[in-house]
């Protein structure tokens, strides 16, 4: 014969409750990406990827470039792109001429004609 034993079934709610809680609560972990720092780009091009199809970026600083590889997973092929710092470009500033400038290339003009002795 079994005696009633009140605790093993407390102890028992407390244990399925806490399963229950644990599974509710769990938050999915971000995935960062995975970046790697390199010597040169064929380091990159030779180096192991998951076979998962998330992207894995390489990091070369004496370049500045950043390349990204993943596997395709249309075709099973290694997509490999390169990405480069690119400086802005500004246009040429204008440049202006001075008034003795202007005086001086008027003067030579005149020379040059026959005209007017400067």
């Amino acid at each position: 014969m079994y005696a009633y034993n009140p605790y093993s079934q407390q102890q028992a709610m407390a244990y399925s409750q806490d399963m229950y809680n644990s599974r509710q609560y769990q938050q999915p972990r971000p995935q960062y990406p995975q970046v790697i720092p390199v010597q040169d780009e064929l380091t990159a091009r030779s180096a192991q990827i998951p076979m998962d199809g998330t992207d894995t970026y390489f990091f070369n600083s004496q370049a500045g470039e950043i390349y990204a590889k993943r596997l395709s997973m249309v075709d099973g092929s290694i997509c490999f792109d390169v990405y480069k710092k690119r400086l802005p470009e500004y246009p040429e500033k204008e440049r202006y001429a001075t008034v003795a400038q202007l005086d001086e290339l008027s003067a030579r003009l005149k020379k040059l004609e026959g005209g007017e002795d400067a």
